[in-house]
């Protein structure tokens, strides 16, 4: 598990933006909202072993998030469609920022197929 979750790493840090690999890299501060989004598109691009090995890094930031879904079930707060179509549309705004950051159209159209098949 070691070194596929290495030659996960070593692949999304190819493939993402320089901003983002500073942040994986410890160059630059991880926050909740790009933990959140870093680690979507990870099980995204079925990037598991590394996704865990990633959140296990960040498990204060994996905590806080779950300290606000819970939260946000104690509160009462459903998963209606409003909440979900708020969701959908953030996911979708990650796709296409990771899409912009590629660099040519062969590999934009290659992640493109990969977030339709996950969708």
């Amino acid at each position: 598990m070691e070194k596929c979750a290495e030659q996960q790493r070593l692949l999304f840090l190819g493939m993402c933006s320089l901003e983002d690999r500073k942040r994986i890299c410890d160059e630059k501060i991880m926050d909740l909202y790009n933990f959140e989004r870093i680690t979507y598109l990870l099980e995204a691009f079925g990037f598991e072993e590394y996704k865990f090995v990633f959140e296990m890094k960040y498990k204060d930031l994996l905590l806080k998030l779950a300290d606000i879904v819970e939260q946000n079930l104690v509160c009462g707060n459903s998963m209606d469609k409003y909440v979900l179509q708020d969701k959908y549309e953030i996911r979708n705004e990650w796709q296409q920022e990771f899409i912009r950051n590629l660099p040519n159209e062969v590999m934009k159209n290659c992640i493109q197929e990969i977030f339709d098949m996950y969708a």
